[in-house]
């Protein structure tokens, strides 16, 4: 007994001693962090000066030398360019967050503007540039995981075959261009692969998990509720939708038909069919939207250790079942349960 008691007290003593061991922050090491804190805010305050100033001079230069949408997309172009190359991983989070809004702004404010069609790639090309040098100075893989690698040279192979003897061989007829739409295509294709690599150094722990899983619920929360309000524009008459459309155009998406927010829709109830938008370009990229996002409620609503973000999950479970039903998306209306049950 005496022996174990002695174990016991050895124990507790080299407990405490490897507890002590650690020692605790010091002023100094307090203060220079305060200080390293404080240039880091300063620093990205002056970037934001330089750019934001450099934004607004050309913007109101093209706004008296061109259309004002052009002036906006200049001059905000220009802050985003910079922004998102000085700070890639900040970027990402602007790529994030603008696109649920893509399709109203480049219909609402761009007017269909070519330029604000491709606006979303000005956070996320200058992002993963900024990271892909990054990767290079620091010895970090860009491509990620390493498997990925010779698949994807062996995917490029075929689109680069496929872009010399299909698209180049082909006879264009007046006013295509199958070169630059095969160019397009691929862009569409694999543009958005290092996205990735942007996610596994964007999120590195747990914090940035919480973090951009709470957002993408406060993403879904407005989305879903601006999609409850042009549901009751179209239903009250205050938008027309395809309402007084004839033939075909009865069963068709159409930008002509746009209402409040997003692009092509198709609202004509006489004929039982609705494919609402919301705040995106066409319905399907909606309906899709909310079938992710009845992943990510549900992770937030049982997996988030605030209890005030876990009903913020459950009220975004809810407002997401409501939009996959009225939608008119029935992609979204099956699977929107499914993903939440699976």
């Amino acid at each position: 007994m005496p022996t174990q008691k002695s174990k016991k007290k050895s124990k507790s003593k080299s407990k405490k001693k490897g507890k002590s061991a650690t020692p605790p922050i010091s002023k100094k090491e307090l203060a220079a962090r305060k200080r390293q804190r404080a240039k880091q805010i300063q620093k990205v305050i002056g970037d934001l000066v330089t750019y934001g100033g450099l934004g607004l001079v050309i913007g109101i230069t093209l706004f008296f030398v061109a259309e004002p949408k052009i002036a906006l997309a200049g001059g905000g172009g220009i802050v985003v360019l910079g922004l998102s190359f000085k700070y890639p991983m900040l970027g990402l989070w602007g790529f994030l967050i603008y696109m649920p809004f893509a399709g109203t702004v480049t219909y609402w404010i761009g007017g269909g503007s070519p330029i604000f069609q491709v606006a979303k790639d000005g956070f996320y090309i200058p992002a993963m540039i900024g990271i892909g040098m990054w990767c290079k100075k620091t010895g970090n893989r860009f491509i990620l995981p390493k498997a990925l690698k010779n698949p994807l040279f062996i995917l490029i192979g075929c689109c680069l075959v496929t872009l010399v003897f299909v698209n180049g061989l082909k006879e264009p007829n007046p006013g295509d261009k199958p070169i630059l739409m095969g160019i397009w295509g691929m862009k569409v294709l694999i543009g958005y692969l290092p996205l990735i690599t942007g996610a596994y150094y964007q999120l590195k722990g747990k914090t940035e998990l919480l973090f951009v899983a709470r957002l993408t619920v406060i993403l879904a929360i407005i989305c879903c509720f601006l999609g409850l309000v042009q549901y009751q524009y179209l239903s009250s008459g205050k938008c027309a939708g395809t309402r007084g459309f004839t033939g075909d155009q009865l069963f068709r998406a159409s930008l002509e038909a746009k209402c409040l927010i997003g692009g092509a829709l198709l609202f004509s109830p006489s004929q039982g069919v609705i494919r609402l938008p919301c705040t995106f370009v066409a319905p399907w990229q909606w309906g899709w939207f909310l079938i992710s996002n009845a992943a990510f409620t549900f992770a937030v609503s049982f997996s988030d250790p605030s209890p005030l973000w876990r009903i913020g999950g459950l009220f975004g479970m809810a407002i997401v079942f409501v939009n996959a039903a009225i939608c008119g998306q029935r992609i979204a209306l099956a699977l929107v349960p499914v993903v939440t049950i699976i």
